[in-house]
């Protein structure tokens, strides 16, 4: 076995040995970010498929003389920037309750060492 296996086994990364705890919010906020990125694709799927299949429907204005084409792309940069932002919060909870759990594993009950 190679000695990045190995580290990698062990749960080391370049700045040294990862505790199960801080393994397990990373895992949790790749899997935040992977559904944050499937909600993306769809909505941007919504707009191809429009493109595709709708392309006369682009030319409407619904929303006060801006057409579709030019609301559903500034939606899609709005959305983009709304998710980043669900994400930053979602991993900054994560990490919290993470930070708070080892403090709480670290806690010594009067008496006891």
């Amino acid at each position: 076995m190679k000695a990045s296996q190995a580290a990698s086994q062990a749960g080391d990364d370049k700045r040294g040995p990862v505790s199960p705890v801080h393994a397990a919010a990373r895992g949790t906020a790749a899997r935040i970010g992977l559904l944050l990125c499937l909600i993306y694709m769809v909505l941007y799927a919504g707009f191809v498929a429009i493109v595709l299949f709708r392309p006369d429907l682009l030319a409407s204005r619904p929303f006060g003389g801006v057409n579709l084409a030019i609301a559903y792309g500034m939606g899609l940069i709005a959305s983009a920037l709304v998710l980043g932002l669900v994400y930053m919060v979602a991993c900054w909870l994560v990490d919290r309750r993470t930070v708070d759990g080892r403090a709480a594993q670290k806690t010594v009950l009067p008496g006891r060492k």
